[in-house]
């Protein structure tokens, strides 16, 4: 909410734009470890401002305190934390544009 709040976020934005650009901005915020990420997402699903991909792709991503406690307890080995990071949302991402690709929708 105070990144919203401080930088003027229009949420809503998202819904002009294009299906295929949508999975690589979900799944960023699939990453901000809190479960309003997952609320934001959902509502912008259930008002048709998303695709179905590109929900799966922000809920996907969204691993919880997970990856932040795998940076604090594995500080020596930070190369593989990002790396895994990013894995993760690759794989959001890949799985988001696949559906889009494919049509699928509930």
């Amino acid at each position: 909410g105070a990144i919203i709040t401080f930088t003027n976020l229009n949420v809503s934005a998202l819904t002009n734009i294009n299906k295929y650009i949508q999975p690589l901005i979900t799944s960023l915020i699939g990453l901000i470890p809190n479960c309003v990420s997952s609320v934001l997402l959902v509502e912008l699903y259930m008002a048709e401002g998303i695709s179905f991909g590109a929900l799966l792709a922000g809920l996907s991503t969204g691993a919880g305190l997970g990856l932040l406690m795998l940076f604090k307890h594995n500080k020596k080995a930070w190369l593989k934390n990002i790396f895994i990071l990013l894995l993760v949302y690759a794989l959001g991402v890949i799985l988001g544009e696949v559906l889009n690709l494919i049509g699928f929708f509930i």
